[in-house]
């Protein structure tokens, strides 16, 4: 899922954070497909790896209002906020 990201071309387009939002969209699709396949026997299995991929979904969001809040257009609203 990682490498899949490193193929988007972020020199070219209207913004730069084309890869943190499809990392972040593709995060979350996976932890939906986790849960409804659930491909772990054990329950706790489960639990790790959902715990794990929603930390990992969070890390990609929290990025994208860092990349957000380091751009002019959305500085008032990220000191009001943060």
């Amino acid at each position: 899922l990682a490498s899949l990201v490193l193929f988007i071309n972020i020199e070219h387009g209207s913004s730069k954070l084309l890869r943190l939002v499809v990392a972040s969209v593709v995060s979350a699709l996976f932890l939906a497909a986790l849960t409804l396949a659930r491909p772990f026997k054990q329950s706790d299995d489960l639990f790790l790896a959902c715990i794990a991929n929603l930390l990992l979904t969070c890390c990609f969001m929290l990025g994208t209002v860092v990349k957000l809040c380091e751009s002019a257009a959305y500085e008032d609203m990220c000191k009001t906020l943060v």
